[in-house]
């Protein structure tokens, strides 16, 4: 299937979902709708997945698994230390109660792009990581083992996660509670997922904006986003406060987006929606 194609049946699949919600104003109503919808909010697990905020990784069917999602897995924060980086992950694993950390990098990553860093440079970071957490994990005595994984992004090794096909997400979900995932059961728009609870405000709102440049840049649907059909930035939290904190985040994110990287595209603001849901309860 070409490129083109791809999208144009990817783009069809999920215009009825960002419907609803612009139509509703909000992403509550299409939540609330959804069967099951408790098991993408858990509050606990067996295994704390460190991933990418990329929405290609296909994490349906990991009931007990719960995720810190991170562009990159923290290679843009490289400059303030792994020992730092690590610390969220650590605080993730202990407020979630999992045995296990799997820490995944992938190719074909924007924000190991980003980054500047080559191949061996971001391995290095990657491992650098994986020690770090194990160093912090036996100085806590805590019972948590650590594992490092690399999907590559070809055809052959994508292990069926389409990490080497175009970006499509419609959504960008900014998570203001313990762990969300999107794909744990059918019923919302494709996304990034950004874990707001265990970062700095103005780390997270880069990752969106980040995620903003990829869905509207030439690996994403790009000009396909209308005002009618927008990419969606959802606030997904715990409570009311951190709903109405995390929603004047996604502004300041939008803001971010269209200065650095659509500054050429003023009609981008008009194509891009921030809602917000309440999860968990």
């Amino acid at each position: 299937m070409s490129h083109d194609n791809f999208l144009d049946e990817a783009w069809k699949k999920e215009e009825g979902l960002v419907k609803k919600i612009v139509i509703s104003g909000s992403a509550q109503e299409l939540y609330d709708s959804i069967p099951n919808k408790e098991k993408m909010a858990p509050i606990g697990g067996e295994t704390l997945e460190i991933i990418c905020m990329d929405g290609r990784f296909d994490e349906r069917g990991k009931d007990g698994h719960v995720f810190a999602r991170d562009g990159g897995q923290g290679i843009l924060r490289d400059k303030d230390g792994v020992e730092k980086i690590a610390d969220g992950y650590v605080k993730a694993a202990l407020e979630l109660g999992v045995g296990a950390i799997r820490l995944t990098s992938h190719g074909d990553c924007g924000a190991w792009g980003l980054s500047g860093k080559n191949q061996a440079e971001g391995e290095k970071y990657y491992e650098n990581l994986r020690a770090t957490l194990v160093h912090q994990i036996a100085v806590a005595g805590l019972p948590i083992k650590v594992v490092l994984e690399h999907i590559p992004d070809d055809e052959a090794n994508k292990e069926g996660r389409g990490l080497c096909r175009p970006h499509i997400e419609r959504a960008a979900y900014y998570v203001f509670a313990p762990s969300f995932n999107p794909q744990a059961v059918a019923g919302l728009p494709t996304g990034f997922v950004i874990s707001r609870e265990y970062f700095t405000p103005e780390y997270a709102v880069t990752n969106i904006a980040i995620a903003i440049k990829i869905a509207f840049g030439g690996h994403g649907f790009g000009k396909r986003f209308t005002a009618e059909q927008p990419f969606l930035l959802v606030a997904v939290a715990d409570s009311e406060e951190k709903s109405a904190e995390a929603e004047k985040e996604l502004e300041s994110a939008k803001r971010e987006a269209m200065e650095k990287y659509l500054p050429n595209d003023p009609e981008a603001m008009n194509k891009i929606l921030a809602t917000g849901m309440i999860v968990g309860s």
